[in-house]
């Protein structure tokens, strides 16, 4: 819960966070304190990071294990799909089409989407 009235806000902005946190209540928490016309930036990792953790066993040191890191990833989407369970270490798979879908269910319309520095609003 964010300790802001409704549309309290022009923009907000969360970056490596919201697959960290049950998302969809935390999508719904900015689209509640946005003010009308107002715009939210969300970064989400879809399955190629955890995919990409996995294949390449990126910074992998004595401790820390990239592919238990992917591993904790999918099963904390699981739990959360499956009951909602909000990850308590690592983060969650949200997928671009999952994250379009309850944005728009919120009432925010999708300006851009797509890949990590890819994004470009002119």
């Amino acid at each position: 819960c964010l300790p802001y009235a409704d549309a309290s806000f022009d923009l907000a902005f969360c970056y490596g966070v919201i697959f960290c946190t049950p998302w969809r209540t935390s999508l719904a928490e900015l689209a509640r304190v946005l003010a009308p016309g107002g715009r939210v930036y969300v970064n989400a990792n879809d399955i190629g990071w955890t995919v990409h953790l996995w294949q390449t066993a990126q910074n992998a040191a004595t401790d820390y294990d990239p592919r238990a890191v992917a591993a904790r990833n999918l099963a904390n989407t699981l739990a959360y799909e499956r009951g909602g369970l909000a990850p308590t270490e690592s983060q969650v798979v949200i997928s671009q089409v999952a994250l379009i879908a309850a944005g728009e269910a919120h009432g925010l319309r999708v300006l851009a989407a797509g890949g990590e520095g890819c994004v470009h609003l002119d």
